[in-house]
């Protein structure tokens, strides 16, 4: 897969602050984030019903969604009553706050090719909970910078999430092993990858140029040869 890249100083875990997701009426402890487009494509419908699983079980949780779509308003209906947020878009260091703020990233889309947002999670320090269909199960290392899940599965991400709400220790591993890991995924990084990748694929064509040519030089044994 040809990587993209991240800026890992623009999205670092320096940037968090407890008081973020206050000034968006949340408690700022046990924060789950989505960032992205909120439409049914990326599978918001899936996260509202977990998360509203979550909550009605009585577990301490609340959920944070930066962006906006053709489903934000449905999104809000379906969640009011219910510890969230709806920040809208952010940009510049406010996204990059958001980011390091929140406690776990959840990302159940199917339909993504990459998911830049979930390098910038890792970036940020944060682990992240993708969907075992689509580009993002490419970034995630299970288990160790976060869990790739099966998509539209709740039992398995209600498990998932508790497993991490309930274990600061293991989150915040999983959170320092994929700042490392997004460390490696820089933009220079990934140019680096790309033109070794052009490269190789230069060197090859040049080696097959090469043979064609000697091959074509060679003389030929005569048709009219006699023994």
């Amino acid at each position: 897969m040809i990587p993209r890249g991240v800026d890992a100083d623009f999205f670092h875990p320096r940037f968090r602050d407890p008081n973020f997701f206050r000034a968006y009426g949340l408690k700022g402890k046990n924060t789950l984030l989505y960032v992205g487009r909120v439409t049914v494509e990326k599978s918001i419908p899936f996260l509202v019903e977990v998360f509203k699983g979550l909550v009605d079980a009585g577990e301490e949780v609340e959920l944070a969604i930066v962006g906006e779509g053709l489903n934000l308003e449905e999104t809000k209906e379906a969640l009011e009553g219910y510890p969230v947020a709806f920040t809208g878009y952010l940009r510049g260091p406010d996204l990059a706050r958001a980011f390091a703020s929140a406690d776990i990233f959840v990302f159940p889309s199917t339909t993504d090719t990459f998911g830049n947002v979930v390098l910038e999670s890792l970036a940020s320090g944060v682990p992240a909970l993708v969907a075992d269909q689509g580009g993002p199960g490419e970034i995630v290392r299970h288990n160790e910078t976060g869990w790739i899940l099966p998509s539209h599965d709740h039992q398995a991400w209600t498990e998932a999430l508790l497993e991490l709400l309930g274990n600061p220790a293991r989150r915040e591993k999983m959170g320092r092993t994929g700042r490392r890991y997004a460390e490696e995924c820089t933009h220079q990084r990934a140019q680096e990858v790309i033109w070794g990748h052009y490269e190789r694929v230069i060197d090859r064509s040049r080696k097959k140029l090469r043979n064609r040519m000697i091959s074509d030089s060679m003389p030929r044994p005569s048709l009219d040869a006699r023994a």
